[in-house]
């Protein structure tokens, strides 16, 4: 009948759009990331091309006008460094080989509660690009870590440190990483962002002068070259930092970052540094003395000024308004490296909500590979020359769908494919039993 025609045909289109929803890269009938975005999405983004913009000099260095909360600021640093900050004992590895090459360049991260398949995407693919350097990773306890993780992390030479944080004191909800946590008897409760600094400036202390450091996020970073090789000789500057896409990001358009310097170091400050391009704090590296310098002069910041207890758990913040306030590093030289033009290609705003709002994308979701056009034909992302490939991709997560298949092909790295020869003989390890 024609009721039954009818009602057979809204189930159709019923169906039909609830396949729609739960297609990867769609919600609500609309694409918001993959790989090929439809063509009705690529037709709309002609009017907003990609803006390859850098930021300009005065917007990416120290700030002239100082505030008065800037003057203490320095004044109170100057001393504090004096004093010193000392590096913690990092007590026992989780398993005794590899250790520490004191003269080698080192790679580390807070990698907490990560299953074997983020391991690889970040240590997998740092072998499989050709880093024989050491890694060096928090992570936690033995009790805790899945044993293929533990098994696959010693067989790539990966120096591996515990602790077991308790988060819980402060409720659910919300980011790990901003959350006040036990973390060791006799210290202070500190957010995993904060907490995690302390450990970097004691790896670092475990090299030489002559080694090179880099400290990155874990979760949402892998590796196309060598860091280090792709940064050539450090002489020049203690510290590079990362500056995320100008002018998406700028400290005042950023409610994040904006609302960090605003909330710990006053409106003035925030004002004062609000043209200025957002730094990362999951992305830098230099020299061994200019890294130390640097987690000390944070680490005094974040006991003199405790804005964790000021809804700042974030060490973004920290690393923003020392830079900008002139305070890194103490009797040393910085790099801001601009992105798509440095060692490391920070892509999360570049698809951000913000930006869009702000008129400087397109009004649907775009993608790496066809919007940006700086991914080549085997999928390797690109500098903003779109012929060099970047060394280090971070926050890739915010393309997860595009990235998936990907980031898995340059994690099946093991010294069992021939892809990487052990240094230290631990392929067979002693968690295979």
């Amino acid at each position: 009948t024609m009721f039954t025609s009818f009602t057979h045909n809204i189930a159709l289109i019923v169906l039909f759009s609830v396949a729609q929803s739960q297609r990867p890269g769609w919600r609500h009938g609309k694409w918001i990331m993959g790989m090929d975005a439809p063509e009705d999405v690529q037709a709309e983004w002609g009017a907003k091309p990609p803006m390859f913009t850098v930021a300009p000099i005065e917007n990416k260095s120290r700030i002239k006008n100082k505030t008065q909360v800037i003057l203490d600021t320095i004044a109170r640093l100057n001393e504090t460094t004096k004093l010193g900050i000392r590096p913690i004992d990092l007590g026992e590895a989780l398993w005794s080989l590899p250790q520490h090459r004191r003269d080698q360049n080192v790679i580390t991260a807070l990698a907490l509660n990560y299953k074997e398949a983020s391991h690889r995407a970040f240590v997998g693919s740092a072998r499989k690009a050709g880093y024989n350097g050491d890694i060096v990773l928090v992570t936690e306890p033995l009790s805790r870590i899945q044993k293929s993780a533990a098994v696959y992390l010693q067989s790539m030479d990966v120096i591996a440190y515990p602790v077991n944080p308790n988060c819980q004191v402060e409720g659910k909800g919300g980011n790990i990483k901003h959350k006040t946590c036990h973390w060791r008897n006799n210290e202070p409760k500190l957010p995993l962002a904060i907490m995690r600094h302390v450990f970097y400036l004691a790896i670092a202390s475990q090299y030489s002068q002559n080694s090179k450091v880099m400290i990155l996020d874990y979760r949402d970073t892998f590796f196309q070259a060598d860091p280090f090789v792709t940064a050539g000789p450090l002489s020049n500057y203690d510290l590079i930092l990362v500056a995320e896409h100008y002018p998406f990001k700028q400290i005042g358009n950023c409610p994040f970052n904006g609302g960090w310097i605003r909330n710990c170091w006053g409106r003035e400050t925030f004002h004062a540094m609000g043209k200025q391009v957002v730094l990362c704090s999951g992305s830098y590296l230099g020299a061994r003395d200019g890294i130390i310098n640097f987690e000390k002069t944070l680490l005094a910041e974040a006991n003199a000024m405790q804005c964790h207890y000021k809804g700042v758990p974030s060490d973004q913040g920290y690393l923003n308004y020392l830079y900008y306030a002139g305070s890194l590093p103490a009797g040393g030289t910085t790099r801001v490296e601009d992105r798509g033009y440095g060692v490391v290609n920070t892509l999360g705003s570049l698809d951000g909500r913000r930006a869009h709002q702000d008129g400087y994308l397109p009004s649907t979701h775009v993608n790496i590979g066809q919007y940006w056009q700086i991914r080549d034909s085997q999928g390797y992302v690109l500098q903003n020359d779109k012929k060099t490939r970047s060394a280090v991709v971070h926050q890739y997560d915010r393309f997860h769908l595009e990235f998936r298949d990907f980031v898995a092909m340059l994690g099946k790295c093991d010294p069992g494919n021939s892809c990487y020869s052990s240094f230290s003989k631990t392929s067979s390890s002693s968690f295979s039993s």
